[in-house]
């Protein structure tokens, strides 16, 4: 979808460890991305959105330029993907059109209150693995939705989006209170 999906993932969030840094992530990434984009290109795209990424890109690459914290990976000659790498943990949306952030998972209750101010609009959340612990470790930054990585434009049908149920607004409900 290109990031045009209303449950397009802005941000990946890594849980490190002695063997997996956000930053190893994000090299990762960067690497699937162009193997990714040479079997399934981008998009056609306005000229204003890829000004935009151009420059969302030049800003972050400046700040990489005096910042070993962030790093910026790009497909050479064009706009068709970039991949930032930045320590800083708080929640920045990207420009989209294949534009994502890496940045390391916060540990305890630090990351619900970080991703307070775009809770309303966190609807799904794509966890790896998908397993039930590492889904409850995640439930209270009030997504109505948690799935693996690769599902998150494909909701069920009944998926309660946004908390609500699907289908009950389309039913009339009557109350009939007849006499004994």
């Amino acid at each position: 979808f290109d990031q045009q999906g209303c449950l397009s993932p802005h941000a990946f969030y890594v849980r490190e460890s002695d063997t997996l840094t956000a930053e190893i992530y994000a090299a990762r990434l960067a690497r699937e991305m162009e193997l990714f984009n040479r079997h399934t290109p981008r998009g056609d795209i306005s000229t204003a959105e890829a000004a935009a990424i151009g420059q969302f890109r030049h800003e972050h690459e400046f700040v990489a330029a005096n910042d070993p914290r962030l790093q910026v990976w790009k497909s050479d000659g064009s706009t068709d993907w970039t991949v930032i790498s930045d320590r800083d943990p708080l929640f920045k949306p990207s420009c989209l059109n294949r534009v994502v952030f890496v940045r390391p998972l916060p540990e305890g209750r630090e990351f619900v209150s970080m991703l307070a101010p775009v809770r309303a609009w966190l609807g799904t959340i794509g966890v790896w693995p998908a397993t039930e612990e590492n889904c409850r470790a995640l439930s209270d930054l009030g997504a109505s939705r948690m799935c693996a990585l690769g599902r998150m434009q494909t909701p069920p049908f009944a998926w309660h989006q946004d908390g609500q149920q699907a289908l009950a607004p389309l039913v009339h409900w009557v109350d009939l209170e007849a006499d004994r």
